[in-house]
């Protein structure tokens, strides 16, 4: 079945009892009924965070929003607790949009990086259906030193898997060359764009990371925002180690992650302190919770 004005509304009613998210099995039955491959390109209006979010169901972030919600529900959650009131937010990696709704929805400041320009016009769109003025699309990627660089989607059909190569002479089966784009060095580009300080930095760059946080030295270390990394086998080859990973960030700062858990016919997430087991197997958001005592004020 395809997802529209006439079965969405079948979507809202099981969200609303939270079947979607918290029985397993209900993932396998959604993907059955709607299977994400086969939609066609269409814009959804739906309400998210009390606004009004334009999804388009054959993107895979969007098909989420509307089978399950939102994309990274308790990823979300873990920004809203830990995320100061007004803050200035870096999304690194912004895709389709759907984070930078969220943060404009807390009543944040977004800049928003998107190197792809596949992408730009939906992020568009959907910031303008929300009404969002504090969202800013930055259309370049963030990295050690300006640079073009080739760019691919690892899977042509999820523009989440867009990456920087490192020198692979061609994409894998089912990926997608994009072309050359442009990577800028993250502190001067903020310097240069007016971006003074910042309160949180979401970083989902499929494998490029390390280059990121690089670039960003200076402004970690002077702001210590609060940080979600993508941990996934892409970087933590470059990471080395999760000691390695830590001297990316400046002092003081502690991890939690979210892990999913089964229990009978229920799925459950629950929040714990990650201290660096499975490094090199972990898959998710590890986010960087900064200690105030170290905070600028305090070491000023």
């Amino acid at each position: 079945m395809q997802i529209n004005q006439v079965t969405l509304p079948m979507l809202v009613v099981l969200r609303a009892f939270g079947l979607n998210r918290h029985v397993r099995g209900w993932n396998r039955i959604l993907s059955r009924l709607f299977p994400h491959d086969a939609q066609v390109s269409r814009h959804l209006a739906t309400t998210r965070w009390g606004l009004t979010y334009l999804a388009n169901p054959a993107n895979y972030v969007d098909w989420d929003v509307l089978c399950h919600g939102s994309f990274e529900h308790d990823d979300l959650e873990l920004f809203r607790r830990f995320g100061r009131p007004e803050s200035v937010c870096l999304d690194i990696g912004a895709n389709i949009g759907h984070h930078a709704v969220f943060f404009g929805s807390l009543g944040w400041t977004v800049h928003a990086f998107e190197p792809n320009p596949q992408l730009w016009a939906e992020f568009e769109a959907k910031i303008r259906a929300s009404g969002l003025q504090a969202v800013t699309l930055h259309k370049v990627g963030l990295g050690i030193e300006n640079a073009s660089l080739e760019f691919e989607l690892e899977n042509s059909t999820n523009s989440g898997t867009g990456r920087f190569r490192d020198g692979n002479p061609s994409p894998p089966e089912g990926g997608a060359k994009v072309g050359r784009l442009p990577i800028r060095n993250g502190d001067r580009y903020l310097e240069e764009s007016g971006i003074d300080h910042v309160d949180v930095v979401k970083m989902d760059i499929q494998g490029f990371e390390p280059e990121a946080l690089v670039g960003l030295r200076e402004t970690l270390r002077r702001d210590r925002p609060l940080i979600s990394v993508e941990i996934a086998p892409d970087n933590t080859v470059k990471f080395g180690s999760f000691e390695r990973f830590k001297e990316y960030l400046p002092e003081a700062y502690s991890f939690l992650r979210v892990r999913p858990m089964n229990v009978g016919l229920l799925r459950r997430t629950v929040v714990e302190c990650y201290t660096g087991e499975a490094f090199h197997t972990m898959s998710g958001n590890l986010f960087c919770i900064p200690d105030p005592r170290f905070s600028p004020a305090q070491r000023d």
